[in-house]
């Protein structure tokens, strides 16, 4: 929720928000290596415990600028939230 009556303020088809952000982080202060995953609290939960930006820049077409920063930030739809309605 995004605003202070407890309500978002980015819309949703059918309220189903079928987006999810992911942190791959390389080399940030005070966060060990791995896969984040962003929850709705502000708060990142580890989902995988290693370097995973060797494999991102690989999906990636081999960018350097994968590997070269410090996190990447990953956006990612679960579709079968909306395909159902």
């Amino acid at each position: 929720m995004t605003s202070k009556e407890g309500f978002r303020t980015a819309p949703s088809a059918g309220a189903l928000y079928l987006h999810e952000v992911y942190v791959v982080a390389g080399d940030v202060d005070g966060l060990f290596d791995g896969v984040y995953h962003y929850q709705e609290e502000h708060t990142l939960y580890n989902v995988h415990d290693c370097d995973q930006q060797r494999n991102l820049s690989a999906c990636a077409l081999h960018q350097s600028q994968i590997t070269d920063a410090a996190a990447d930030i990953v956006f990612t739809a679960v579709f079968e939230r909306t395909t159902g309605k």
